[in-house]
C-alpha cells in the first residue's frame, strides 16, 4: 500500500512538472506555489517509503540511525535546484571529512528541506541560498543562509515554538520541527537575522567518527541495501580505495541472488 501511495505521489510530481515546463507564462505566484507543492509531495513521498521501510525492518520506533549529512544535504539541493532554476544554490565543505552523524535522517532531510522553503520565499524565488558544513574536533557544523528580507529581531525569539509563523497561510510547524530534530540529535539550532539583509540558521549537531576499516588490495566488497543514501555514503568512505578494490551494488536479494549465481560465494 505504501509503494502504491509513493507511486501515484511520484506520477503526479512528473505531471506538475510537465505542467510547469509547458507553460511558461504562468504568474509568478502560481508557478511559486506549484513548485512549492512539489517539493512537499517528494518529502511526504520519502516519508511514506521511509515508513514503510522501517516497518519491513522492524527497526525501533525512532528509527535513529548513522548517516551522512553532505550526502542528504546535496540531495535536497538537488532536488531544489530543479525545481527553483532562478535561485542561486551554493553548497560548500569548510573542510574534507568522512564523519556521520546519528539521528531521525528521513527527520533531518525534511527539515533541511523546509528551511530552504523558507528561504527561498525570503528572496520570493530570485536570490541566493547558500549552505555550508564543516567538521569541528566534536561536532559537525551546519549554516544554511540566504540574502532575504529578513526577519524583525522583536519576532525572533517567539520562533521555534509550536504555532508561531510569520506566513499568512503557515502553521507554523516547519521551525518547531526543526527544533525537535536538532534537540532528538542532541544538538543545537539557532536564528541569525537582519532585516533587509537575510537569515541564517545555524545548527551543530554531534559527529560519529568513522570506524577504521581495513582494506586488502583485490578485495571484493558486496554492499546489499534498498537505501540510496547508504550507497552513496560507503561510496563516499571507500573512495580513497577504490583502485585497490571491487565494490559491488546491490539493491535487492533479487540481484544479490543473481549476482551470487553468476559469480559464487
Amino acid at each position: 500500500m505504501a509503494e502504491q501511495v509513493a507511486h501515484s505521489l511520484k506520477g503526479t510530481i512528473g505531471t506538475l512538472g510537465l505542467l510547469l515546463k509547458n507553460n511558461q507564462n504562468l504568474p509568478q505566484n502560481v508557478e511559486a506555489e506549484i513548485r512549492s507543492s512539489i517539493a512537499k509531495m517528494i518529502n511526504i513521498s520519502a516519508r511514506i517509503l521511509d515508513l514503510k521501510k522501517s516497518e519491513s525492518r522492524q527497526l525501533l520506533a525512532t528509527n535513529d540511525e548513522k548517516f551522512d549529512p553532505v550526502i542528504v544535504i546535496s540531495s535536497v539541493m538537488t532536488q531544489k535546484q530543479g525545481l527553483f532554476p532562478e535561485v542561486r544554490f551554493v553548497f560548500s565543505r569548510k573542510n574534507e571529512f568522512e564523519d556521520l552523524v546519528f539521528g531521525p535522517r528521513v527527520d533531518f532531510e525534511t527539515m533541511v528541506s523546509d528551511l530552504i522553503d523558507n528561504g527561498i520565499e525570503a528572496i520570493s524565488n530570485k536570490g541566493l541560498i547558500e549552505i555550508s558544513i564543516e567538521s569541528t574536533e566534536s561536532s559537525i557544523h551546519i549554516v544554511i543562509a540566504d540574502n532575504g528580507v529578513g526577519i524583525a529581531p522583536e519576532v525572533l525569539p517567539c520562533l521555534m515554538q509550536e504555532g508561531v509563523t510569520l506566513k499568512a497561510k503557515g502553521n507554523g510547524l516547519g521551525l518547531f520541527h526543526a527544533k525537535k530534530t536538532i534537540d532528538a540529535m542532541t544538538g543545537k539550532i539557532e536564528i541569525e537575522s537582519k532585516k533587509d539583509i537575510g537569515t541564517k540558521i545555524k545548527i551543530r549537531v554531534p559527529k560519529i567518527e568513522n570506524e577504521s576499516i581495513e582494506i586488502l588490495a583485490g578485495q571484493r566488497i558486496i554492499l546489499l541495501d534498498d537505501d540510496e543514501h547508504i550507497h552513496q555514503t560507503w561510496d563516499r568512505i571507500l573512495a580513497p580505495h577504490r583502485k585497490k578494490i571491487l565494490l559491488v551494488h546491490l539493491r535487492s536479494k533479487y540481484e544479490f541472488e543473481d549476482w551470487i549465481s553468476k559469480n559464487g560465494s
